[in-house]
């Protein structure tokens, strides 16, 4: 860009001698020379300056828009070279995306002379869409007009702003549908914010809350108001709390049982605690309902007439009640548990037995009604009839066998007796050829025993009911 010289000669006098004449123009010459010396230093530290702004920067004719020149912020900004943009129009180039913009910024320059921090969409080289903040003012020097124009590319920042706002909108949309109370308060413990699953385990709604003094407002048990005090007195010391139990007081007077975290956070610049509060109500009935279930089995575990038994299948118990302890001859299921280590060994009056039971459990799983001789604390054996199951780990390996025993030592023993008695009786009737039989006249059923077919020297396969029966002793 070339303005009118600042430095004018003074003009050489009509009157003057020639001495004075060559003397004058050596003397004209001489500050001539000195003024285009410093108008190059004065344009070289111009150029300097202006290729150092970290901005890009141009000098366009205002009259003909031609760009006359750019700064080195501006050539690595519109990825275009010097030689591409000087002489050019903004219009040739490309630059301006919206030609409504283009001709706001004319006008106003028209009649302002200046225009300032104007966010538009430009164009660069290769088509790409850039976000700016455009500056400018109109400058006269002589009869020419310049615009001086500066522009600050803010698209990464527009970007930023733009995932920013869809982050909280993200943030916002996760705390008012997570399934936690989610609240913020200030370091003296006002409300500042509350989420809407805090809203329904307090009953209150969020604008009842903000801006007061949870210690004060009446929603925390006598006994939990001491403990809240404490972990607002531990996020003011910068620590986190949680899990901790307290209870609240809902807007309808019920005591809501809930586990609450804190963590002490930055926001806008000022501490603030952050907590999460999740209603245990649901699991406080759980675990009393399994405190009683668990009361009741522990009940029924210790006061079941059947023993009950947990063992390996290596051969050791696990646990055992006090009805299997009986069973054997032990005074508890401790004392059980210390002397049977091998189980196969020390147990099973015939230790195949043991095999058996084991193989059926792997096999099917469950075992019902097994019948096997044990042996009791002092040797002497007694039977017994097990149900068992297999309990099976995550890869399908037992880890233990679980099941109830009774003692059948007296039903073996009445049913081995009245086999013996029956047996007499068979021999004493074949002896005697003697004969019985039951009889069932609305069935027409019939049952002989032995010495009524020895009698009527009838195959033991004939089975007559009872009409036909009645005919072969009146026959």
């Amino acid at each position: 860009m070339k303005g009118p010289s600042r430095t004018k000669p003074e003009p050489i006098k009509e009157n003057s001698s020639p001495k004075h004449k060559f003397k004058e123009l050596e003397e004209s010459e001489t500050m001539r020379g000195k003024d285009e010396e410093a108008l190059q230093k004065s344009d070289s530290f111009y150029h300097t300056f202006f290729d150092l702004v970290p901005d890009p920067m141009a000098i366009t004719d205002f009259d003909n828009g031609r760009i006359a020149d750019v700064n080195e912020a501006f050539v690595a900004w519109s990825h275009y070279s010097r030689d591409e943009l000087t002489g050019r129009t903004t219009a040739e180039l490309g630059f301006w995306v919206d030609n409504e913009s283009r001709r706001a910024v004319l006008d106003r320059l028209r009649n302002t002379g200046f225009v300032g921090e104007i966010e538009i969409e430009f164009r660069r080289a290769r088509g790409e869409l850039r976000q700016i903040v455009f500056s400018g003012k109109l400058i006269e020097i002589g009869s020419n007009k310049w615009f001086l124009s500066v522009a600050h590319d803010i698209t990464d920042r527009k970007r930023a702003e733009n995932e920013l706002r869809e982050n909280e909108a993200l943030l916002k949309t996760y705390l008012e549908n997570a399934p936690d109370g989610i609240y913020m308060s200030d370091m003296n413990g006002n409300f500042l914010y509350g989420n809407r699953r805090s809203e329904e385990i307090i009953g209150y709604g969020r604008d009842e809350l903000i801006g007061k003094n949870f210690l004060e407002l009446g929603i925390l048990s006598e006994k939990s108001l001491n403990k809240a005090a404490a972990l607002l007195q531990a996020n003011i010391e910068g620590r986190s709390t949680g899990p901790d139990e307290i209870e609240l007081i809902n807007k309808e007077g019920c005591l809501i049982p809930v586990e609450i975290n804190t963590s002490v956070v930055q926001h806008m610049g000022q501490r603030i605690v952050l907590a999460f509060v999740r209603d245990i109500t649901e699991r406080k009935r759980a675990e009393e309902a399994l405190k009683n279930s668990e009361a009741k089995y522990r009940a029924l575990f210790e006061n079941a007439v059947e023993g009950i038994f947990q063992t390996t299948p290596e051969g050791r118990f696990i646990s055992a009640n006090p009805a299997q302890a009986r069973v054997f001859g032990f005074d508890s299921p401790q004392e059980l548990m210390e002397q049977f280590i091998d189980i196969g060994r020390q147990h099973y009056a015939n230790p195949q037995d043991r095999e058996t039971y084991k193989n059926t459990l792997e096999r099917e799983g469950m075992i019902r009604g097994f019948e096997a001789q044990l042996l009791k604390k002092d040797g002497s054996p007694v039977w017994a009839s097990i149900n068992a199951r297999a309990v099976r780990d995550s890869e399908g390996a037992v880890i233990y066998y679980e099941g109830t025993l009774e003692d059948i030592t007296d039903r073996k023993h009445a049913k081995e007796a009245l086999r013996e008695n029956e047996l007499f009786l068979e021999e004493t009737q074949r002896i005697a050829r003697l004969g019985g039989w039951k009889a069932n006249p609305h069935t027409d059923y019939l049952e002989w025993t032995r010495g009524v077919y020895e009698i009527i020297e009838a195959p033991h396969d004939y089975k007559p009911g009872l009409s036909e029966g009645l005919k072969v002793f009146s026959a």
